[in-house]
């Protein structure tokens, strides 16, 4: 059932970014929000399914960024159909976990290749083993809890401003009130949820 939820948001992707043009250019972020959520059981199984080290070298950090700019592809999304993405400083701070997360598996790839190929061996028959990666300065499931609980964050504040927003897309969205407000809300709301059970999940796990 994961599997095809996760097939059905690649190929929701595909087709976003294939009709993004200039009056709706706000859909790439949707389109890499899409693709975040997705990205990391496709990702898993495609590096699960290749003994190529080239192929995995290149998706494990590429789905590692991927996986974490799902809270702020979110907000990016949301901010540009409010016509509210003032690039200042604290725009691009929104990108700070997804170079973190890079950063961090530096001395994994510092490593020779002998010690990366038995590492991807061992990740084919465990996925979990991916938690053993050599990192900088924080274990890399630290990065996973951190992308739910900010994922919570990102949706609340979506949530919420867009609610406060009802006002703007009634006096500049009349023909698309319902299509951009209600869609906003929908894609919030289900974003809170999913991200707060697997919390919650989580929490349940641990005690």
């Amino acid at each position: 059932m994961i599997d095809i939820i996760s097939f059905l948001g690649l190929l929701s992707t595909i087709m976003i970014f294939n009709n993004v043009g200039q009056a709706n250019k706000f859909n790439i972020y949707l389109g890499f929000f899409f693709l975040s959520m997705s990205s990391f059981i496709i990702g898993t199984k495609l590096i699960s399914l290749t003994t190529n080290y080239y192929i995995i070298s290149i998706m494990l950090p590429l789905l590692a960024g991927i996986v974490m700019s799902t809270g702020p592809m979110l907000y990016f999304y949301t901010t540009s159909i409010l016509k509210s993405n003032n690039k200042n400083f604290f725009y691009y701070i929104h990108y700070l976990p997804i170079i973190l997360i890079l950063v961090d598996l530096i001395p994994f790839y510092l490593k020779s290749r002998e010690y990366q190929e038995n590492f991807y061996e061992m990740v084919q028959l465990s996925i979990l083993h991916v938690y053993k990666i050599d990192t900088l300065f924080l274990p890399i499931q630290y990065f996973l809890l951190f992308r739910f609980l900010s994922g919570i964050f990102y949706a609340l504040w979506c949530l919420i401003t867009t609610i406060r927003s009802k006002k703007y897309f009634i006096n500049n969205k009349k023909k698309s009130f319902s299509n951009n407000y209600y869609w906003l809300i929908y894609l919030s709301g289900f974003i809170l949820l999913i991200f707060s059970e697997k919390n919650i999940c989580k929490l349940k796990t641990n005690l």
